[in-house]
């Protein structure tokens, strides 16, 4: 491998963890849909047991899940955009109805107006920890 990488998501500490759950599932998702193109770059493997059971896809990378405050969260969109890694969000809107509802309630609103529950990306892991350094990791 290369160089060093690392799967991260960064969940809202001001939710309660069974919202975010769901938060996680999405963006990770999501995350992975976008990187259809690097799949190389996720270094998936298999695990084998003695008796020949195989449990694939799993990353060689680390996925670290974080915690910090509605305002880090964005900021922290905000740096993954700037420094062109991949992002995917899962936010306030999303939390009530069904997709075209949550969709109606994301069009309502400004971008400023928005609170990220979980944000997710994956990259080098030397530029994720500077624009990481200021989250604790989840407990």
């Amino acid at each position: 491998m290369s160089e060093d990488k690392k799967f991260v998501v960064v969940l809202n500490k001001s939710y309660d963890l069974t919202r975010l759950v769901s938060g996680l599932g999405h963006v990770t998702a999501g995350l992975v849909a976008s990187l259809n193109d690097r799949t190389s770059d996720l270094s998936l493997v298999e695990y084998k047991s003695a008796d020949g059971e195989v449990y694939p896809w799993i990353s060689d990378w680390p996925f670290i899940i974080l915690r910090g405050g509605g305002g880090q969260i964005q900021t922290f969109r905000t740096n993954l955009r700037f420094h062109s890694l991949p992002c995917v969000a899962y936010i306030d809107t999303m939390l009530e109805g069904g997709s075209e509802a949550q969709q109606a309630a994301t069009a309502s609103k400004s971008s400023d107006q928005i609170i990220p529950l979980a944000v997710s990306t994956f990259g080098e892991r030397s530029v994720i920890d500077e624009m990481t350094k200021k989250f604790s990791l989840w407990r």
